[in-house]
């Protein structure tokens, strides 16, 4: 029978590393907070030695807060997963180049359509409160204009960009704008409010396209890729990092490594770090990409 269920583990599990999202499931609500004894409780009582917990910044705040209720009895390793890349600590997190990709693929995609017919054409993409994934696909796929939430922007400056484009011969152009971006001094498009009262974002797509449409004269197109991005196929180059830390990030290993660290890679080299506040802290897309939202971002 143990050997059943081991080769039954193994069926299951086949394959795995080239598909996209989450055999476990997830939330991006944890639910720690006013429940840590809670979850102390349960986590003693299941004699666990460790953790390894994948996620992104709201799965890092649970763990600082369950180590927190229970310092010293369990280790803690948390590994960066979260297409969002807004983590500090690591160079880039699970999730996504894979993210990037699909986005990248699609803007090629609608680029036919866009200069065939001579349009504007907006796509929203994922990012509340960081724009790395509207960003780095937008620059991949050769996006005219980037919108993100770490750069408020003026209607004006976007409106000049697309029309000095159809001055200089463009037949079309593509705006790339990441979901919790917004005009300066405005606020952020909400389409609705979640019963704990968090904001879901969404329709600053539609909110560019008509404005730039009322202020160019040009003919716009909205694409909302939303949760399109999550699925696809698996970033090759991630696959190795992906299989390093779910053996367990070599010396952070729950039984071999310090309590409380996290399974990045920085600069290009396994790293161990605290679970703590730096790890979990949100890291701005305009970091490392000031040349690029210098020239792309209006």
């Amino acid at each position: 029978r143990s050997q059943w269920q081991v080769l039954s583990r193994l069926a299951r599990n086949e394959g795995i590393h080239q598909v996209a999202g989450t055999l476990l499931g997830t939330s991006n609500r944890s639910g720690t907070t006013g429940r840590e004894k809670e979850f102390a409780e349960k986590i003693a009582a299941l004699r666990l030695d460790g953790l390894l917990v994948a996620g992104g910044d709201g799965t890092f705040a649970a763990l600082r807060q369950i180590s927190a209720a229970m310092p010293g009895s369990v280790k803690i390793v948390g590994v960066p997963k979260t297409i969002d890349n807004d983590l500090s600590g690591t160079d880039v997190t699970f999730g996504y180049d894979t993210a990037c990709s699909v986005i990248a693929d699609a803007v090629n995609s609608l680029r036919v359509s866009a200069e065939a017919h001579r349009r504007l054409m907006v796509v929203e993409v994922m990012g509340r409160s960081a724009g790395w994934i509207a960003l780095q696909a937008g620059v991949a796929a050769g996006a005219h204009v980037i919108l993100i939430p770490e750069i408020p922007f003026t209607w004006e400056s976007v409106a000049d960009a697309i029309v000095r484009r159809d001055r200089d011969g463009g037949r079309f152009a593509i705006v790339v704008v990441a979901e919790g971006a917004a005009p300066l001094h405005g606020e952020r498009s909400v389409v609705a409010t979640s019963v704990d009262a968090a904001e879901r974002l969404g329709g600053i797509g539609h909110r560019v396209a008509d404005e730039l449409t009322r202020r160019t004269g040009k003919e716009a197109r909205t694409v909302v890729l939303g949760h399109l991005v999550r699925g696809g196929f698996v970033f090759r180059g991630r696959r190795v990092p992906a299989r390093r830390a779910a053996r367990g990030g070599g010396d952070h290993h729950p039984h071999r490594g310090p309590e409380g660290r996290s399974g990045g890679r920085l600069n290009g080299r396994p790293i161990g770090r605290p679970s703590g506040p730096a790890a979990a802290s949100s890291r701005a897309a305009v970091e490392q990409f000031t040349h690029f939202a210098e020239l792309r971002i209006a």
